[in-house]
Order: structure tokens, then sequence, then C-alpha cells
């Protein structure tokens, strides 16, 4: 068992709005267990579309290799922006902060469904499709229940 998890990782799932990963679920998964990873998450742009697959696929993988440590972590990159951006209100070079989102849990989980909904609701389409998140939003729906979640800018491209 290596001593490494990897938790920054796209899957085709990515590619809602450019093409970023050619890497299915189930190449993700079949390439954590072949190198005995301790964890493996999906966290995908803009999107968890891919986790019911990535929980499917995970189970029977873990039931082909029991003895395997390998854990299954779900996770979602999102774009946190300023406050109240909407595509009337895009300027040239509006920031868009790559943060990634872990989840502990169901609950963190859940959280992470809420931001996402809020951010494809208030999504526009400005040379390609934006999904803002407000820091309120974080605050509001993690703040009600914190320490389910585990936050962190994701990139160079982060805050």
């Amino acid at each position: 068992m290596k001593t490494y998890a990897s938790l920054h990782v796209h899957s085709d799932y990515s590619n809602v709005r450019v093409i970023d990963s050619i890497n299915t679920i189930k190449k993700i998964i079949d390439r954590g267990f072949e190198l005995g990873l301790e964890a493996i998450a999906i966290t995908d742009h803009d999107t968890l579309s891919g986790h019911v697959k990535a929980i499917n696929y995970y189970k029977a993988k873990k039931k082909e290799f029991p003895d395997s440590k390998t854990k299954l972590i779900l996770g979602n990159e999102i774009y946190i922006t300023r406050s109240g951006l909407t595509s009337e209100t895009h300027q040239k070079g509006e920031h868009f902060y790559h943060f990634l989102l872990l989840a502990k849990d169901a609950v963190g989980h859940e959280q992470m469904r809420e931001l996402s909904s809020r951010a494809w609701r208030r999504g526009y389409y400005k040379n390609l499709m934006r999904t803002p998140t407000f820091m309120e939003d974080i605050v509001e729906v993690v703040g009600r229940n914190p320490g389910h979640l585990v936050a962190t800018t994701a990139c160079l491209s982060g805050f």
C-alpha cells in the first residue's frame, strides 16, 4: 500500500465546458487499485455527475479485491467568484478561482450538491459556460454544519 492519495483527479465528466480529461471513472479507479494508492478522489470541474458511477464501480472493485485498502473520495472543483457575478455584470478579466472540495462523509457530499446546484442555477454563458460560486454560499451552506468538507486551493489558479 502506498501512502499517497491522489486528491485532484478529473474524469471525462469534467468535459462539460472544455475537453479536460480523457480518463474514465473506470480507468481512474482501476489505476488507483493497481498502484495500491491509499485513496483516489474524483474531483471533476463543476460537476458531481460522475459520482454515482464512481461509487458503483468502486463497490464492484472492492468485491473483486477485498483486501485492497484504496478508498474512494468524492469531490468537486468549483469556481469562487466575486459576489453578484452574472452575465450582465461580467467584466473582461473576471476571476474564477479554482477551489477544491472533498467530502469527508454523506453530510459533506450533501453540502457539495447544494453548492453545485446554486452555482448551476446562476450559471451563464460567456465564451464558455460559467458556474460561479460565491463565498457567501460556502459560509451559508457549510457554516450551518462545518467539519464535513476538506477545502483547498486547487492549483495555480487558486485564490
